[in-house]
């Protein structure tokens, strides 16, 4: 998989690095000792299929001329929201996890700060 650098960043960011350890399967590679699998690269996948479904939708739009169009920053926002996904989830289980007890509602600040900082000082 080659991801563009816009995502190389975000990649690299301590907030998604902390993914290599948390398991996506939990405990399932005690029963299936290949089921090993990680929210790190469960993200990474998901990041590529997303991308690989807009570049074929783009195509079928542009030879149907149906009028519907994916632009750039189209594709951008769906990547980084497919690569970050999974940042949202783990919030609960880690230390960086807050749970409001009275709303029983993950705090995403986090994610929507990395989000933030991809946008603005990235330039996405």
């Amino acid at each position: 998989m080659i991801f563009e650098p816009y995502l190389v960043k975000i990649i690299n960011h301590p907030y998604f690095q902390r993914l290599r350890h948390i398991k996506q399967l939990q405990g399932v590679e005690h029963v299936y000792p290949g089921g090993v699998h990680t929210r790190f690269s469960h993200s990474l996948g998901v990041c590529f299929l997303a991308g690989k479904v807009l570049d074929n939708l783009k195509r079928t739009f542009e030879t149907e001329k149906s009028g519907h169009k994916i632009s750039d920053f189209d594709k951008k926002c769906v990547t980084i929201a497919a690569l970050c996904h999974d940042i949202v989830v783990t919030l609960g289980q880690t230390p960086l996890g807050i749970r409001l007890k009275s709303l029983n509602t993950r705090v995403t600040l986090p994610s929507c700060t990395l989000i933030r900082t991809a946008f603005s000082k990235y330039r996405l």
